[in-house]
Order: C-alpha cells, then sequence, then structure tokens
C-alpha cells in the first residue's frame, strides 16, 4: 500500500557491472580492473590478492547466504523501478556496492580513472533511463583538484545530486585540502553524502563479520561528523543551506 506522503530512499545500492566499467575506462586503463569488484556471477569479495585486506580474515557472505549480489546483472534498472513501485517510493539516490571500498585503491592516476568511468556508466545506464533514479558520484579523493571537476562534471554535464565521500580509507574529512571540494559543492548546489564503512572497527578486534559491520558503520560516521564539526566545516561554508547543498550520513 502506498504511504500517504512521499518515500525517497536514500541509499540504494546498485551492482556495479564489470564489463561495463571497462567500457566506460579511458586509455590507459581500458583493459585493467581493480580486483575489488565483483566477480562474474555478481559475487562481492571474489578470491582474489586484495580480498584478505577487504574482509580481515570474516566470511562477509555468512557461510555463503550472503554477499551475492544476485543473477548476473541484477538490479536492472527495471529491477528498482519495479521495487520502487511495490515499496511506494518516489525515488531512490544510487550508491556503488563494491566500490564502497574503492579507496582501497592507492594509485592516484587510476583512480580518477575509475571514479570517471563508473560515473559515465551511472549516467548512461541509470540516470537516462528514469527521472526517479538520483545518484551521489565518486570522486578520487587522493587528489582534490581532480575532484573538484569530476564534481563539477558529474553535478553540470551528467546530472549527478552530488558526491559521495567513504567515511573510511581517506582521511578525516574535516581536513582543510577538502576545502576547494566543499566550496564547489557549495557553489554547485548540490549534497555531499558520507557513507559508513569497517575500518574504524579493525583495532576492536571482533571475530564475527556482523559484530564488525554492525559497530562500524556508525562509528566511522560519527568520528567523520565529529571531525567536520570541529573544523568548522560548516562554519566555512555558510552558504550551504541557502544552495541547498547538503551533507548527509549514511549508514547500514
Amino acid at each position: 500500500m502506498k504511504p500517504p506522503f512521499g518515500v525517497v530512499d536514500a541509499d540504494g545500492h546498485i551492482n556495479e557491472p564489470e564489463a561495463r566499467l571497462l567500457e566506460c575506462l579511458e586509455p590507459p586503463y581500458c583493459h585493467q580492473l581493480h580486483p575489488s569488484l565483483s566477480s562474474h556471477d555478481g559475487t562481492v569479495y571474489p578470491t582474489n590478492a586484495l580480498a584478505p585486506k577487504l574482509t580481515a580474515g570474516f566470511d562477509p557472505t555468512l557461510g555463503g547466504r550472503l554477499g551475492s549480489n544476485g543473477p548476473v546483472g541484477f538490479p536492472t534498472p527495471d529491477d528498482w523501478l519495479q521495487a520502487m513501485d511495490e515499496g511506494g517510493l518516489e525515488m531512490t539516490v544510487l550508491y556503488p556496492t563494491t566500490l564502497l571500498g574503492y579507496s582501497a585503491i592507492v594509485d592516484p592516476d587510476y583512480l580518477v580513472a575509475l571514479t570517471r568511468a563508473y560515473n559515465t556508466y551511472v549516467y548512461e545506464d541509470w540516470l537516462q533511463v528514469s527521472p526517479r533514479f538520483r545518484a551521489v558520484a565518486l570522486m578520487p579523493l587522493l587528489d582534490v583538484e581532480e575532484s573538484v571537476k569530476e564534481l563539477r562534471r558529474a553535478v553540470t554535464d551528467l546530472g549527478f545530486s552530488g558526491a559521495f565521500f567513504p567515511a573510511v580509507g581517506f582521511g578525516l574529512l574535516g581536513e582543510k585540502r577538502l576545502h576547494p571540494l566543499y566550496a564547489e559543492a557549495e557553489r554547485l548546489g548540490c549534497l555531499i553524502a558520507v557513507h559508513g564503512g569497517h575500518a574504524t572497527a579493525e583495532y576492536m578486534r571482533y571475530t564475527r563479520f556482523i559484530q564488525r559491520h554492525t559497530i562500524g558503520f556508525p562509528v566511522s560516521n560519527i568520528m567523520q561528523m565529529t571531525h567536520m564539526t570541529y573544523e568548522g566545516v560548516f562554519e566555512l561554508f555558510p552558504h550551504a543551506h541557502q544552495a541547498k547543498a547538503l551533507v548527509t550520513v549514511k549508514s547500514h
């Protein structure tokens, strides 16, 4: 039953397909895909050299019951539209799935190429399908100057609603080096969404994946919002609310 008020899914995930990302990657990286992406059957955390670093010895599939995004190609735009119709949703804001951990990439040039490829893919395969799809763009945060350029391209040329910053992997988000990016977001009137992750829970030595998953997401977001607040990010960019810019926090 459709509720009597508008509902927006502010944290809708897609499964970014390997083949499409390769098609969107620009030279010289068009034949090189980061190994943390899903395997051909849609399984997240495939067996590769990077997997132990990402999982830290945990089994995120919970004995094979979880950790898969469904059959190849799932979810399609039609799958998502059907889900929104069934759930009474007006729209969803799209996020990546395996690329939530894209901060593990240490090559700054490749990071720029891959984030551009993902943003192009989302524009071509999702944003052009229906106005009910909104999206936040990946930013190559190792290079703030390139991030400013990509934010401008994503919002102005591709129609993204803003950018996604992972809560772990790129340092604290109140750092002065990121001020030009916040200034550009304010100028564009777009949102910046901070999505939680696992790394902050590593030192607590949890013995089960579900424990680490439960504590890591809210704690990593709290740490970032604390740093951004006390470093004065919101005071330094006081016109953000007038430009309808918004910082949101996503925690599973």
